[in-house]
């Protein structure tokens, strides 16, 4: 019985030892843990989205540099070769056929310069949407002023063949805009 006690009176100081450890040294330490884990998350996001919009302020600043008149960059005259040659890469990456390119005169507007240009295509939907695309994410500022879509309902007459019935004839006036100081 004596060893019953001792073994008894061992359990329960070894418990109390347990719980009074648990209380005041390890039972703060899962919520400090969980704490950190919440700030961590939360300045994890706030540097992402410093990351985006730094890139975007990247890319704001090359487009507003790049469309900005100065003495050493003349890209409001008329019929500028750098556009026209990115303008025909593109048109050739995409592999749509240029029926016409024709510069228009410029026209200033307060602070911006218009340069249209009117363009003839023949593509189809597809390849359409992916110029506009193109259009819209060059570093030179791209307006669409108008397009048309010519869809003859004579093409299925003529039943030409599927290549004839999904490519278009596309009239398109687009703008650049320059900026001046």
């Amino acid at each position: 019985m004596n060893k019953n006690l001792i073994f008894a009176g061992v359990l329960s100081f070894i418990t109390l030892l347990f719980i009074i450890e648990n209380n005041f040294f390890v039972s703060e330490k899962p919520s400090t843990i969980r704490g950190l884990e919440k700030t961590s998350k939360s300045t994890q996001e706030r540097f992402n989205a410093a990351s985006i919009l730094s890139s975007e302020l990247k890319r704001m600043y090359n487009i507003f540099e790049t469309n900005l008149v100065t003495k050493e960059n003349q890209i409001d005259k008329e019929a500028s070769i750098e556009f026209l040659e990115s303008l025909t890469d593109i048109i050739e990456k995409l592999n749509i056929a240029v029926l016409s390119i024709k510069p228009q005169k410029k026209v200033k507007k307060g602070k911006y310069t218009y340069i249209p240009y009117d363009l003839d295509v023949r593509c189809s939907y597809e390849k359409f949407g992916k110029l506009v695309n193109a259009l819209e994410t060059n570093d030179r500022l791209i307006q669409i002023d108008e397009f048309k879509l010519l869809n003859n309902v004579e093409k299925i007459s003529k039943r030409k063949g599927l290549n004839d019935l999904m490519n278009h004839n596309i009239e398109m006036r687009i703008s650049t805009i320059s900026i001046n100081k």
